[in-house]
């Protein structure tokens, strides 16, 4: 493992000198002002509920935004853009986050595709382009380069993406799920580790639940967990800190697609993330769900009958926001 992650890193870091000499070119996108949000540790840091924050925002300014991503583990290779306020796109084609995002803020466009610059091209004009996990996408020339940094798991584990010290490409790092950590000493000891190798301006962030999609239960239910994503620690952390117990955990693979072998021996009422449940929906209606399927003639609803040992009233979708001060 650790011989293959070297050799990873020689290879960015070789990729980062060349865009550095201007032997590989950046694109610049001149009609509109572009952000990046990544990380550098191997995801669970949080992006999804930033990117939603920072679209908020300049929605909320009465400007036009697109959000590009890649659409990690997605079932399709194809580019893709949605159209603001479109219903015309499915979890399967353009990805499990991205159909999060696009659920959450049917506004914008979006575009998924593993070629950035080719994707964005594509766009029609608009104010702000948010680019999704796109620190180390250098192809691209940002306006605003935001580096996450998750306050449990500042340093990964040593698993990183890159040299911790290439840091200092960031124009703002964002320490994301402050409020996890009780002991101040912690994030100040995080902040000071950070400063040995940039001055950059360093933001905290909250990672608390939407209100509205807080359970009506009474806290001496027994919950399980089942999720797939990077850091299923915080989720655990969210679901304790609202007084539930827990009794089981059903922890898979980032982006894992599930099945009904894999809910199969789940029992009782079930907490998941709002990701997941982008690729729950079947189990979630317990009764079959109107989805859209892509023929010949374009996208058309279609009936399916669906079946779960998981009935829809006991899994219980738990939706997060991400709460920082960003001037834009």
């Amino acid at each position: 493992m650790k011989f293959f992650l070297l050799l990873y890193h020689c290879v960015v870091n070789l990729r980062n000198k060349f865009y550095h000499l201007n032997i590989l070119k950046t694109y610049r996108v001149d009609h509109a002002f572009v952000i990046s949000v990544g990380n550098i540790t191997f995801g669970g840091t949080g992006k999804t509920p930033i990117v939603i924050a920072l679209a908020e925002k300049c929605l909320a300014k009465g400007k036009t935004v697109a959000v590009v991503s890649r659409g990690y583990k997605r079932k399709s290779k194809a580019e893709i853009i949605v159209e603001p306020h479109a219903d015309n796109f499915i979890v399967e084609e353009i990805g499990d986050e991205p159909f999060m995002i696009k659920k959450r803020l049917p506004e914008i466009y979006l575009a998924v595709g593993a070629d950035r610059k080719s994707i964005i091209k594509k766009l029609p004009q608009v104010d702000y382009i948010i680019l999704d996990d796109g620190f180390q996408k250098l192809q691209i020339k940002r306006d605003l380069n935001i580096l996450l940094i998750d306050a449990t798991k500042p340093f990964g584990n040593g698993l990183l993406r890159e040299s911790f010290k290439n840091i200092q490409r960031a124009d703002l790092i964002i320490l994301t799920k402050a409020n996890f950590l009780q002991d101040v000493k912690q994030l100040n000891n995080i902040e000071q580790e950070i400063r040995q190798y940039t001055s950059t301006k360093i933001i905290k962030s909250e990672y608390l639940p939407l209100k509205n999609s807080l359970p009506a239960l009474p806290k001496t239910e027994k919950i399980s967990l089942l999720t797939a994503v990077a850091n299923p620690q915080g989720f655990e952390y969210i679901v304790k800190s609202l007084g539930y117990e827990i009794k089981d955990r059903y922890f898979f693979r980032d982006h894992h697609w599930f099945t009904d072998k894999d809910l199969a021996p789940i029992k009782g009422m079930v907490f998941t993330t709002e990701k997941d449940s982008t690729k729950l929906a079947k189990y979630l209606t317990g009764r079959g769900d109107v989805n859209l399927t892509k023929g010949k003639d374009g996208y058309k609803q279609q009936k399916q009958a669906l079946h779960s040992s998981i009935k829809h009233e006991n899994l219980y979708v738990l939706k997060m926001e991400a709460i920082c001060n960003i001037d834009i």
